[in-house]
């Protein structure tokens, strides 16, 4: 089945992308060919990671705050293996993993940087659905940081970052954004797909890292790593919501 590459659709006249989730592994999993492929080509890309993901082990004991370091290490080393800048690029807002609350004062953390970096398009997570299927074969559940997190993304696009009436603290002027991709939502009549296959090798590297501190384990990475795989090619899914209002 032929696959339709949809970045120059995207984002041919976009410069500045904002991509907004919740876990340091997060970009790489939903959209790390993407990043690699928009940082190649000249444009930027900024990164806010709402937790250090200090919670995110299946270990029965662990020491919090080693594995906090380690996770937050992997963030930048895994941006950085994308092409990002970790001095200019990468903002941990360092929430309580697990504790992404959907809050005036958080949605106003992702409004400073709508308004400072005053980004064309963002990338974030999927925020209504509770569980999702994988082409019919199996369920899982969609995580409540992921949820909270998109949430804050798209109540920062609209309206608190475009109406400086709902947002002043931030001190910067009002920015509107009219495009917005979702991961998670693969399913969606309005999913596009990117072929990032000359970039996989980056994306690999990237969640090798996040792999390498403990966040994911060998059978996981290599489902990241491998899926959307369509005749040799590959490919990231995500739904795009266009000229919002």
């Amino acid at each position: 089945m032929p696959q339709n590459d949809a970045y120059s659709e995207v984002f041919g006249d976009k410069q500045r992308i904002l991509l907004v989730f919740a876990h340091p592994d997060d970009m790489e999993i939903n959209c790390g060919g993407l990043v690699a492929r928009l940082c190649y080509g000249g444009k930027k890309v900024r990164l806010v990671c709402c937790t250090s993901g200090e919670r995110g082990t299946r270990e029965q004991v662990v020491d919090k705050e080693e594995f906090r370091e380690r996770r937050q290490g992997a963030l930048f080393d895994g941006a950085a293996a994308l092409g990002m800048s970790v001095d200019t690029d990468v903002f941990p807002l360092g929430i309580p993993d697990g504790e992404v609350e959907d809050t005036i004062q958080n949605i106003e953390r992702i409004v400073w940087h709508i308004r400072d970096f005053r980004p064309e398009i963002v990338i974030t997570h999927e925020p209504s659905e509770y569980a999702k299927t994988v082409d019919g074969s199996y369920w899982y559940i969609n995580h409540r940081d992921h949820r909270k997190t998109a949430s804050l993304a798209i109540d920062a696009v609209y309206p608190y970052s475009r109406d400086e009436a709902f947002s002043s603290s931030s001190g910067l002027r009002g920015h509107t954004v009219r495009d917005v991709l979702m991961g998670d939502a693969f399913d969606r009549p309005l999913a596009r797909r990117f072929d990032v296959t000359e970039h996989i090798d980056d994306k690999r590297r990237a969640l090798r890292v996040h792999e390498r501190a403990g966040a994911m384990t060998e059978e996981e990475f290599e489902v990241y790593a491998s899926e959307g795989e369509v005749a040799g090619r590959y490919f990231e899914v995500l739904a795009w919501l266009t000229d919002l209002r």
